[in-house]
């Protein structure tokens, strides 16, 4: 009898941490989910717009729509474009990941149509419309694979391409290569709290010997080969985005730039997570690094070259996120480009001024 009590006991001093820790954890979910932003729904974006049968990073449904987006009959987010061009058109094409997608933004408040809206003002003896191919996790890779085949039917005067970006240059610990940007995915479980996550998972790589003591995984000669190689295909794939035409290609940072120590190490963090890359120094050097593979391409296609993201104040008023743009931050973006697509224009130059 008294055997059996002891046995009860020992039963209830293990049975009640882990008691209190499921408790903990469901607790800290719900005050991550009270706490954090509301953000946008990629998950029911693609359950109501996904080709059904593909792979992330998908294509979106001819004819669907979400909330306040809609696509069109090639399944892009462009209201109203028709195939084939209208002779007396110019017509803009973004092709981006989920950065010039703004999800979140009304039609015409996204990078894109406030560009048109701006060169219609500036040009008002000059018609324009727009093709916007971009989605979330649209890595570059993906953007080369379907592109070509759209650019034919689309048939855009000027591209402006926002892709190519240090999460899909460095190397990814899991092996795959995956870029920036939002994947469409399930929403967390119930039992998941990312920020109680990330906390311990911090905790543990500061507390352990073997992180402290062996080499960082940026300097390792395999992950410099890999690092190297993915810039060498990147290079590639955007060439093939424009083969011959007018091209602008903005340098996709997102929030990293130089800084003093501590809000470099705040920059990086997200970079530094998803890449596990050791020191805030390194994540910048790697993404200097590849926005100026970046540059060299757009400069050896004849493309013009703006490291717009870099001009844009890394605060939350700009940037809703590690690597998503607010409404105004997409605007200032807007602005910095506007006068490299204006260099550019196919008969049709502003008299401002003059």
């Amino acid at each position: 009898m008294e055997r059996r009590e002891e046995i009860r006991f020992g039963l209830w001093v293990l049975l009640v941490p882990f008691v209190l820790l499921v408790v903990g954890e469901i607790g800290a979910h719900k005050f991550y989910s009270a706490k954090r932003p509301t953000g946008f729904d990629w998950a029911a974006l693609e359950i109501a717009t996904r080709v059904p049968g593909t792979d992330i990073p998908y294509r979106f449904q001819p004819g669907a729509s979400y909330e306040h987006l809609a696509f069109d009959d090639l399944g892009l987010r462009s209201p109203g474009l028709r195939t084939p061009k209208p002779d007396e058109t110019i017509r803009l094409a973004v092709v981006s990941n989920s950065t010039l997608f703004n999800a979140v933004l009304p039609e015409e408040k996204t990078f894109i149509g406030l560009l048109t809206q701006e060169l219609a003002r500036r040009h008002p003896e000059c018609s324009f419309d727009y093709a916007n191919f971009s989605g979330p996790a649209y890595t570059l890779e993906f953007l080369a694979q379907e592109w070509p085949t759209l650019r034919d039917q689309v048939d855009p005067d000027v591209t402006i391409i926002l892709a190519g970006s240090p999460y899909e240059a460095i190397p990814d610990p899991d092996g795959r290569r995956s870029g920036s940007g939002a994947a469409a995915a399930a929403p967390p479980h119930v039992w998941e709290a990312p920020h109680l996550r990330r906390f311990v998972e911090a905790v543990l790589r500061r507390l352990s010997l073997a992180r402290a003591i062996t080499m960082a995984r940026e300097d390792t000669s395999s992950f410099k080969r890999e690092f190297t190689q993915n810039i060498s295909d990147m290079q590639g794939d955007l060439a093939s985005l424009v083969p011959e035409g007018r091209a602008i290609l903005i340098g996709d940072r997102a929030q990293v730039r130089d800084a003093d120590s501590t809000a470099l190490a705040a920059l990086t963090r997200e970079l530094r997570y998803k890449r596990n890359i050791k020191r805030p120094e390194s994540a910048l050097e790697l993404t200097e690094t590849t926005i100026g593979a970046m540059a060299e391409t757009a400069r050896s296609n004849g493309w013009s070259f703006v490291d717009a993201m870099a001009q844009i104040p890394a605060d939350p008023e700009h940037f809703r996120d590690a690597e998503h743009l607010t409404g105004k931050g997409t605007a200032d973006l807007m602005e910095l480009v506007l006068p490299e697509v204006e260099a550019i224009l196919p008969e049709c130059r502003s008299t401002e001024g003059s």
